[in-house]
């Protein structure tokens, strides 16, 4: 290795050690956003809420809730919130400082979030699989190419 590389590599080390690791991190994230909205999707899909818990209240009709696909890990009653789709096609995922943010651009937005509260967003589960099946191999990718060129 260089002079001129080992250098490269000291300033750019000194970068991660003094905020640049939260700089990569933060690109990382916002480079992908499309997979928090998938993410935040496929938790509503098997009836689940930002917190983990079930989305509530109950479908009312039995023969309503017979129309809605079939999910393993959604029971039977418990709402998915995919009608025509336009809800989940509307979620968007923004980074604000250090903060992840969702929300829904449909027109029944304001409506179901009365109804069955924070939807919007991903439970400890949903961020561990970001986290595990995108975020740390996209962080050490980057890290890499600063570090290595």
């Amino acid at each position: 290795m260089s002079i001129s590389k080992l250098k490269n590599f000291e300033k750019q080390g000194k970068f991660l050690l003094n905020g640049g690791f939260a700089i990569i991190a933060a690109e990382a994230v916002r480079a992908n956003t499309d997979l928090l909205e998938e993410l935040n999707r496929e938790q509503m899909l098997e009836g689940e809420d930002s917190e983990g818990n079930e989305i509530t209240p109950k479908y009312r009709s039995a023969i309503y809730a017979a129309q809605k696909p079939s999910n393993p890990k959604r029971k039977f009653l418990t709402p998915n919130l995919k009608n025509t789709g336009a809800f989940h096609r509307s979620i968007r995922a923004t980074l604000s400082g250090q903060s992840i943010r969702f929300n829904a651009t449909d027109s029944k937005k304001a409506k179901l979030l009365a109804k069955y509260g924070k939807v919007l967003g991903l439970n400890k589960a949903g961020l561990e699989k970001y986290k595990d099946q995108y975020l740390k191999a996209a962080i050490v990718r980057r890290v890499v190419k600063l570090l290595l060129g």
